[in-house]
């Protein structure tokens, strides 16, 4: 088989482990616990978002023209 076609087929066997893996979260934890996570999710990635962001502006530029 090909790379692409390894690829192909490992990212469809990932993308079936999750759901699997969503859905008996959901099932045996309960809906209110798997909204908590996923927005608690979501609040971390956008924390590190900006933190990176601010990270950056507070570094010199590389770049700069020495005379």
């Amino acid at each position: 088989m090909s790379g692409r076609i390894k690829d192909r087929l490992l990212l469809l066997v990932t993308a079936f482990v999750a759901s699997v893996l969503g859905w008996a979260f959901w099932h045996y934890v309960g809906e209110a616990a798997v909204w908590v996570w996923v927005g608690m999710l979501i609040l971390s990635l956008v924390l590190l978002r900006k933190g990176g962001k601010r990270e950056a502006d507070e570094q010199p530029p590389d770049d700069t023209v020495s005379r």
